[in-house]
């Protein structure tokens, strides 16, 4: 008879306190010294699809100022912060008791971290910027519908972002799908910053007098690299593996929070945030520089409507976004309640300065044309 052989693993569990090899960093320190290591014999044990859950009872509740976060010992980091909460999710069952959910096997502990500040803001804002987006989104259809033969395209990127950012709310468990909602989420982001610098250039040739330089094709050829420059950055972006997909976002309560976005950190920071502080920057300074020059003029001094209108592009240049620079410090939830509002409702805005613009022309042009009636009688009489 033919033997079945047996395969057999040697899992191994250790308990260490107050061992001087693991250390918090400054901002935390491991939750009653305690650090449990699962190891598997000449194994390594990761991406497991039913998670290890391993329970940690505490001699004393936790705080209300501090939250926890479950952590394993990363050893491939040698200078930086070694511990690491990548594939773990923390479940605080009570005060006294917290369950890590990993996916993989290692060293364990529990890290208390000292909250920042008040988070029962968050929940107000989270339901403006819903309501915002939503009275946006409609603000924004109803220029597409009213101006689409007009240079503002621009909007219809914003339209795509906000619809994006519904569809990302919810967790894609579909890999495929999700890389795809992150894309294109990406893609109209970047698109909506490549067309606040391209409205700030136009602002510019206006206001100099410099349209009557004819260029040829000159439409298409903002829509290129207004669409074609970040559909670029976004095709690079796809083929390197595991750069679209769910992206970890930890709640206040210290749980994990999944949304369909960039994956890598430094990727986000170039892309997104660089990107945007120089656009920033140049827009910014581009709209002071414009606006001097206006009120400079004799025509347009006694024209305040004109330079309501300069100061509505605003939003257009999205200098409005630069809040997100000021959340820090005793400034930060000030600035996040601004951002909120003032960004959520753009497309809001920009539909009442176009319709405030809309309404003045056509009473300018009414009252011109009275005026012209009235002096064509005089001389002819």
């Amino acid at each position: 008879m033919a033997s079945k052989s047996r395969k057999s693993a040697k899992v191994v569990c250790t308990y260490y306190n107050d061992f001087p090899l693991f250390q918090g960093t400054n901002k935390s320190k491991i939750l009653n010294s305690e650090v449990v290591g699962i190891t598997v014999e000449n194994e390594v044990i990761s991406d497991l699809h039913d998670p290890v859950i391993i329970t940690f009872h505490h001699y004393e509740p936790v705080p209300t100022n501090m939250s926890r976060k479950c952590v394993f010992w990363d050893m491939t980091k040698v200078k930086e912060d070694t511990w690491n909460d990548f594939g773990c999710v923390t479940k605080e069952k009570s005060k006294e008791e917290t369950e890590c959910h990993c996916n993989h096997l290692t060293y364990f502990a529990v890290l208390l971290e000292i909250n920042e500040g008040p988070v029962q803001h968050l929940v107000a804002l989270t339901w403006v910027t819903y309501f915002g987006c939503a009275v946006t989104s409609i603000s924004c259809v109803i220029l597409i519908v009213l101006y689409a033969r007009q240079r503002y395209i621009s909007l219809l990127t914003v339209t795509v972002f906000l619809f994006n950012s519904f569809l990302s709310l919810a967790t894609l468990e579909n890999k495929s799908l999700c890389t795809f909602v992150a894309f294109t989420q990406h893609y109209s982001l970047l698109c909506s910053f490549t067309w606040m610098s391209i409205e700030a250039y136009n602002a510019f040739r206006l206001v100099y007098n410099v349209l009557n330089f004819y260029v040829k094709n000159y439409i298409p050829i903002l829509c290129l690299v207004g669409y074609g420059l970040p559909l670029v950055v976004v095709l690079v972006l796809v083929s390197i593996p595991d750069v679209y997909g769910l992206h970890r976002i930890r709640s206040a309560e210290n749980t994990e929070t999944l949304m369909c976005w960039i994956t890598t950190p430094l990727v986000h920071y170039i892309t997104n945030v660089s990107f945007f502080l120089v656009i920033f920057i140049l827009n910014l300074a581009m709209l002071v520089y414009i606006t001097n020059t206006i009120q400079k003029r004799g025509p347009w001094k006694e024209n305040r409507i004109m330079l309501i209108s300069v100061w509505g592009l605003t939003c257009l240049f999205g200098t409005t976004w630069g809040l997100a620079f000021l959340n820090f410090g005793a400034l930060r939830v000030l600035a996040q309640i601004a951002f909120c509002i003032i960004n959520s409702l753009q497309g809001f805005f920009l539909c009442v300065r176009f319709f405030l613009l809309r309404h003045t022309m056509r009473t300018r042009s009414l009252q011109d044309s009275t005026s012209g009636s009235v002096k064509q009688s005089m001389l002819s009489g």
